[in-house]
């Protein structure tokens, strides 16, 4: 009898330790049950949207307002380059020296010829002087006109040259010595060249974008004489001030258009940043906020002009953040 007893208790012990080794933990347990939460965050029309009850939203101080429509005029983007004006300075030079030339060769014409006429008087008064005095008289004024013609030709050469490179504008103004030329080469003004798509009318006005990011305004000079082969298209001179631009940089420029575009007035506090994109939030009813791209490369004064919201969409303006913030953590527990 005593022998069973043992028996029956230990059989009693063993099962307890086997029962103790196979029961899983809570932990487990938790994991193995099924979750009776709901998703919190779903992919609509390919794009997220979380889940976020009232009281989170109220922890975050969630806020959304309704966005306006609103009409943008479309923004051209050409591309041009600043010209480099030394050779309107080379020109400059080529010029001002022809012409000296030109001057110091008629003056000296000018004493030659004089001088002809009397040794011919003299020669004809019974042969005062000779006839080889005469010829010589004679060839050197031959020469000096020879030489006020070839410095002539240098000074039709340059200004070709300018008319040519710059058009007339710019040729007119190196040959006067005006103030355009005067800015020009001193680089109080850079002259650029842009290039428009085919049947796009000059605007009288342009933002020329600068190295550092800001925008530098810039007037209609005149159409450029020939086509810069880097950018094709018809060209167009223009003069902006000086100080942010560097000859022979590439830069775009813009201007508005005359077709407009639909869109709405987006707040800059419904922007966030992430993956190096823009986004904001849209409240699909009372639980549910969508992400969406946007592009904030059209600013206004507080916000920016987005065409892919539809007007009247509230967007999450205060807990932007937070949201995206909430969205990322709970990506992270459903993995």
């Amino acid at each position: 009898m005593r022998l069973v007893v043992i028996a029956i208790a230990a059989a009693l012990v063993g099962a307890l330790i086997m029962y103790a080794i196979v029961r899983p933990s809570s932990k487990e347990a938790d994991q193995a049950a099924p979750k009776d939460t709901p998703q919190r965050i779903t992919i609509e029309n390919g794009e997220p949207t979380i889940n976020i009850d009232g009281p989170t939203q109220k922890k975050i101080g969630l806020a959304t307002v309704p966005v306006t429509a609103t009409q943008q005029n479309e923004e051209l983007q050409l591309f041009g380059t600043v010209v480099d004006v030394q050779e309107l300075a080379a020109l400059a030079n080529q010029l001002a020296t022809a012409r000296a030339q030109v001057e110091q060769a008629r003056a000296k014409a000018a004493f030659d010829r004089a001088e002809l006429s009397r040794l011919r008087t003299l020669n004809a008064d019974n042969k005062n002087v000779s006839d080889r005095a005469v010829q010589e008289a004679s060839a050197t004024l031959a020469a000096d006109d020879a030489a006020a013609a070839s410095a002539n030709a240098s000074m039709q050469a340059a200004m070709s040259t300018a008319l040519q490179r710059f058009g007339p504008i710019i040729a007119n103004a190196l040959q006067s010595q005006s103030s355009l030329y005067q800015n020009l080469v001193a680089m109080r003004q850079m002259l650029v060249q842009i290039a428009l798509p085919p049947a796009t009318q000059p605007p009288q006005t342009l933002s020329v974008l600068a190295a550092d990011g800001s925008t530098v305004p810039a007037k209609l000079l005149a159409p450029a004489p020939r086509v810069d082969p880097r950018l094709q298209g018809a060209s167009y001179f223009y003069v902006a001030p000086g100080g942010k631009l560097v000859a022979g940089m590439n830069v775009t420029a813009r201007f508005a258009g005359t077709r407009s575009t639909a869109g709405v007035f987006m707040p800059s506090d419904a922007v966030v940043s992430f993956q190096g994109k823009s986004w904001v939030y849209i409240k699909r009813d009372p639980t549910h906020f969508t992400r969406r791209e946007i592009s904030i490369a059209t600013p206004l004064s507080g916000g920016f002009f987005v065409t892919n919201v539809a007007p009247g969409s509230e967007v999450v303006t205060t807990g932007a953040q937070q949201l995206l913030s909430e969205e990322m953590r709970s990506q992270l527990h459903e993995e």
